[in-house]
């Protein structure tokens, strides 16, 4: 069984902080939002966070061996873009993205959707998944792709431990970091930026991804914590000691020792915040500036579209605090 801590939640929800600092642990691979590793790794040839882009990078060459070792056919030819293509091609027409193709992935028989080759497909993600695994020497995958759709998806790939961390941020933080122009740095040939978004979309959004992470918790009680971005930042030991608890209970390997000198060792992340490049030791600090610089009226909409599920995770009222930040070093 190939061991995958998954990370689900909202874009611009702190996930790529959360990967770096799963990625402390000795025994882990980070290998970011690998849903999108085919699109925007292979056939874009992105920068990879280890600094090579990515069709140069030793990890994905590895990788991309292995896949073929494992299934020559899959792979296609000595190059992997046939590959990357078919997956490309399955992720968009198969509905992996989309939150409407998650019953499809657990109907049988007649009531399925025929145009999709789910057992291929499946199959060919579990290939993908063991190359890596064999690349990062069977350390325990970190994966922060985040799509709940993708995360059911894994879920139903026989031959997966799949253990998923759902990280939940405040609507309203969310909504306003989506609002804000980011670069993308692994671009190399253009200028691009992350993708915005209005705040009542995101809103609705929120609720809609909430509510389908939370179904997989109903599926799958066992393998599903929770981690609140606010708690998380406020104490980082202990949203780590609840990740390790979940591998341990899974029958993952050991993580290790935590060691948070720079980047983490193996690290290979295609997509997510630029703090994926900085080198320098991991100092958490807590982006609150919606607090001061949100508009009142996006902030108002934004929390009457999803005060129900704020309260729930209680991100409204006394409790809402507003976390400290501080410098994390490595063990001894």
């Amino acid at each position: 069984m190939i061991p995958v801590l998954f990370i689900m939640g909202m874009p611009r929800s702190g996930s790529t902080l959360l990967e770096r600092l799963i990625g402390g642990f000795t025994n882990t691979t980070v290998i970011g939002e690998q849903q999108l590793v085919w699109k925007q790794g292979f056939l874009e040839n992105t920068l990879c966070t280890c600094g090579n882009p990515v069709l140069c990078c030793p990890f994905y060459q590895r990788a991309r061996r292995n896949a073929m070792e494992l299934d020559p056919d899959l792979a296609g030819t000595a190059d992997l873009a046939l590959f990357a293509r078919y997956m490309v091609h399955t992720l968009e027409m198969h509905y992996a993205h989309r939150l409407r193709g998650v019953p499809q992935m657990y109907l049988r028989g007649r009531m399925s959707n025929r145009s999709v080759n789910w057992p291929r497909f499946r199959h060919a993600l579990l290939t993908w998944y063991s190359a890596v695994s064999q690349a990062g020497d069977g350390s325990v995958i970190v994966d922060s792709s985040k799509g709940p759709a993708y995360a059911h998806l894994l879920g139903t790939i026989p031959g997966l431990n799949v253990g998923y961390i759902h990280l939940v941020r405040d609507s309203r933080a969310v909504a306003f970091s989506r609002t804000r122009t980011k670069r993308r740095p692994e671009v190399l040939r253009s200028v691009e930026t992350l993708p915005t978004e209005t705040p009542w979309r995101t809103a609705i959004n929120w609720d809609v991804n909430l509510a389908l992470s939370s179904l997989l918790s109903t599926r799958r009680p066992n393998r599903v914590i929770q981690l609140e971005y606010e708690a998380m930042v406020r104490q980082p030991e202990a949203a780590l000691a609840a990740v390790a608890n979940l591998a341990t209970r899974l029958g993952m390997p050991q993580l290790g020792a935590l060691d948070f000198n720079g980047m983490p060792a193996r690290y290979h992340s295609v997509a997510g915040n630029p703090i994926r490049f900085d080198r320098s030791p991991l100092r958490i600090e807590v982006d609150d500036e919606w607090r001061t610089r949100m508009k009142p009226t996006d902030r108002a909409v934004v929390t009457a579209l999803t005060a129900p599920l704020l309260l729930r995770h209680h991100l409204l009222g006394a409790r809402a605090g507003r976390p400290r930040g501080k410098t994390l070093r490595p063990s001894r």
